[in-house]
């Protein structure tokens, strides 16, 4: 799906994928990218966020995109606490 190498780890309900520029350290910025979709549709149909993505790794930005679980299978406020917990983990493991 990627043409860029990159970092996939389960957080909660959530997937978070994770692309970095080869010379990328922790103390530069990261761009959490959240699609939107009225938490319904997944970011894969418009290939918005990772071509984004890709886009800004290029250009020497991190990225972190946030594939949280749909509605209606999973109810709200699922959505959001998927993003919450990504958005911590990031913070938690910020220096890594």
């Amino acid at each position: 799906m990627f043409r860029i190498p990159a970092r996939r780890r389960a957080i909660g309900g959530a997937a978070l994928i994770f692309m970095r520029p080869r010379r990328w350290i922790p103390s530069q910025a990261l761009l959490i990218f959240v699609h939107g979709g009225f938490w319904l549709l997944p970011d894969d149909d418009y290939r918005i966020g990772p071509s984004l993505a890709e886009n800004l790794v290029r250009d020497g930005v991190a990225v972190a995109l946030v594939r949280y679980r749909l509605a209606p299978a999973n109810r709200h406020p699922a959505q959001a606490e998927d993003v919450a917990a990504a958005v911590g983990y990031l913070i938690k493991h910020a220096d890594e």
